[in-house]
């Protein structure tokens, strides 16, 4: 699909194995890998970092050309959430309605 895509209208694929989805153990680095090596377009790897090492990892290794983080910047550590910003519940209520 990537090299196909690029011609028509993807200039880039998000990867993610939904397994390791906030799990703290790393990118699926051997499929970013596969993938990267499959497609002549940037894959942004997503899902699994829990540490500047693995970002490292899927980069020099995976051949990602960016990494996607959500976990591993918004969490103090795995479980101990940190809210970070929360829209104001009276304009949350009143968007919704």
């Amino acid at each position: 699909m990537g090299k196909k895509s690029r011609s028509t209208w993807c200039w880039g694929n998000s990867l993610t194995n939904i397994e390791r989805e906030g799990s703290w153990q790393g990118f699926d680095v051997e499929l970013t890998r596969r993938v990267c090596d499959a497609v002549d377009i940037p894959v942004v790897a997503h899902g699994g970092a829990g540490c500047v090492d693995h970002i490292a990892e899927v980069v020099n290794e995976g051949k990602a050309s960016a990494v996607a983080l959500g976990s591993m910047v918004v969490f103090q550590k795995k479980g101990m959430g940190v809210l970070v910003n929360f829209p104001n519940r009276t304009k949350l209520l009143n968007a919704i309605q």
